[in-house]
């Protein structure tokens, strides 16, 4: 391990060489089968000795190595090879503290009021000048609130795997200079994980004479950021909110090598993407419009509906790539443009939690009763789509639509798979503690979770809502015969729970089917005339409820009796409803000697 230097920057390197662990021989040959090597580094500059930066924290932390496994003795099918690479950032910034050191802001925080009069006064009787002054203080607390940002934190996270199979050099770290020789192993850069290619000119030969040899090769990346920050406008609120956005490729290489050592590859690709996003679009009925319109802008004087027959605008019904910007721009807020070269990740907006606390001292009658009590609110959505690289992107075969065909083409980059999360855990929460030390939370809960199956343009969404409560309870101190110098507790919490589920299927293509019906003379170019049907497939309600007593006796004995009561009542036929009973009882015991 490295030593902190002396400067402003402190330095933590820790290569790590697993050779004496991670050595395998074959026990009959005495040859090397297995060889590993893994770095690990970490940066943190002290930039609190630097006065300007004094409110910024930065950290970084790098893991890499790489792997050498040889094949079945002998096989003669070489190595296969694989690295890793990880590279963990975070940014800090500390708002309050670099706002704390500005005059302006201190000015502002201790602004003057006017007497002694609270939010609830009215400015009815107030002079000209009190009234001036009056709106001056409304302003610094509202630009207090506004600037009440307390941290930005950032983290971003790089990392990349590769496997290569059919490896022709051996393994140890002073071989990798060899590489004019006849021993060479992978270079620094394959080894700490910076690299991810070996080259195809360090691969084995084909060993057999009459058949083709495939080897496999694959590099996957994974990116990932995510910003959080934290705002407090007034004292007894809080506000965190999230950004979030991944990003993961994988590249596939099939190698193959003919009797004759020449070779050829075939190549694919994949990934996906995930956004933090605001899920609060109008639904499937904009979904439909943008496609029909689409539709009827491609109309020509035949009835075949393609990009060259109406308006060339590089939109086709039912193109999958045209089919998930509708999508997405029909479900989620603001997200008419997306970010990245494939136009595939919707720019990310926050998810956020609201906690507000000390409303005991507001609640009339039963304030008196409690302790604290508190009301949070909670949302996050998720976009995630699915992709796929296309090297063949020519015409599809035409689909029957009313009375036309559609025409499309492959597209280089297909979307797949696209599922949007919308959640609000909970919509609306109570969490009281009262005087006598019993607990109680309450819940109100919803969500909703759509699905595109770009194979057959089909929307399904599931909504879920529902109402928890929980009620907890701890008697301390207490006392039972014949053991009254014991200290013992019971815990008693009773939960339950009513969530209602629904499942709706939209079929697009045929919506689109029913309101394409008539010929190019004929039809009304009208999306909003246009109707479209949903189908409820699924459905039920669920009834849960458990009471838990924990008993502890000491220190040494504890005991737990839960029982569970669930109840499915389905609203749809072909399900059948069921209750459940579930008892549980269990005893831990501690045996410590010194």
């Amino acid at each position: 391990p490295g030593n902190p230097m002396a400067d402003s920057t402190q330095y933590s390197v820790r290569p790590s060489f697993d050779v004496l662990n991670d050595l395998v021989f074959d026990t009959l040959s005495s040859r090397r089968t297995n060889y590993q090597e893994s770095y690990t580094a970490g940066w943190q500059p002290r930039l609190n000795k630097v006065s300007a930066l004094d409110w910024v924290n930065y950290s970084a932390n790098y893991s890499g190595g790489y792997q050498w496994r040889n094949s079945p003795r002998g096989s003669d099918l070489g190595a296969n090879i694989s690295n890793n690479f990880s590279l963990n950032q975070t940014l800090d910034f500390n708002i309050r503290s670099l706002l704390n050191g500005m005059d302006w802001y201190r000015r502002l925080q201790n602004g003057g009021e006017i007497g002694n009069s609270s939010s609830a006064d009215t400015t009815k009787g107030l002079s000209e000048d009190q009234l001036g002054a009056a709106f001056s203080n409304i302003g610094k607390k509202a630009a207090g609130a506004i600037l009440s940002i307390q941290s930005v934190d950032i983290s971003f996270n790089i990392s990349q795997s590769s496997l290569q199979s059919g490896y022709a050099g051996t393994s140890p770290l002073y071989d990798m200079f060899g590489r004019n020789s006849g021993d060479y192993s992978p270079p620094f850069s394959y080894r700490t994980g910076f690299a991810n290619e070996i080259g195809l000119d360090r691969l084995i030969d084909n060993p057999s004479e009459t058949s083709s040899l495939q080897l496999p090769s694959n590099r996957n990346l994974t990116d990932d950021i995510t910003v959080r920050s934290r705002l407090q406008p007034f004292k007894n609120l809080s506000i965190d909110l999230t950004w979030n956005s991944k990003w993961n490729e994988t590249n596939t290489n099939s190698i193959t090598i003919d009797p004759n050592q020449n070779q050829s590859t075939v190549r694919s690709q994949n990934g996906s993407i995930s956004s933090s996003i605001w899920a609060f679009g109008s639904g499937y009925e904009s979904f439909f419009k943008k496609q029909l319109r689409t539709a009827y802008n491609d109309i020509g004087d035949n009835t075949t509906i393609a990009d060259s027959t109406g308006n060339s605008d590089g939109r086709t019904v039912l193109g999958r790539t045209v089919l998930q910007d509708d999508f997405r721009a029909s479900y989620l807020m603001f997200s008419q443009g997306a970010i990245g070269d494939r136009n595939f990740t919707p720019f990310p907006l926050p998810g956020w939690r609201i906690t507000w606390t000390g409303l005991e001292r507001f609640v009339p009658i039963f304030g008196d009763l409690m302790s604290r009590a508190s009301i949070s609110h909670n949302y996050s959505g998720t976009y995630r789509l699915g992709w796929v690289y296309n090297t063949d992107q020519s015409t599809l075969p035409d689909i029957s639509m009313g009375a036309y065909s559609v025409s499309n083409r492959r597209p280089e980059f297909e979307p797949n798979s696209i599922n949007i999360e919308k959640r609000f855990s909970p919509l609306v929460g109570l969490n009281l503690t009262w005087e006598s030390n019993l607990r109680t939370n309450i819940q109100y809960e919803q969500s909703k979770v759509i699905s595109l199956a770009l194979s057959n343009s089909t929307v399904i969404e599931r909504l879920s809502k529902g109402l928890k409560l929980t009620f907890a309870y701890t008697l301390r101190d207490f006392k039972i015969p014949f053991f009254k110098r014991l200290d013992n507790a019971v815990d008693i919490t009773l939960n339950g729970s009513y969530i209602e589920d629904e499942e709706k299927k939209f079929e697009l293509d045929s919506d689109l089917d029913e309101a394409l019906t008539a010929g190019p003379d004929d039809i009304i170019k009208d999306p909003d005339r246009a109707e479209f049907s949903s189908t409820v497939t699924g459905g039920q309600a669920r009834i849960n409820g458990s009471a838990v007593v924990g008993y502890q006796f000491s220190q040494m004995i504890q005991a737990n009796f839960e029982y569970n009561y669930s109840k499915l009542l389905p609203k749809t036929s072909g399900v059948y409803g069921r209750t459940d009973h579930d008892i549980r009882f269990n005893v831990v015991v501690s045996i410590r000697s010194n």
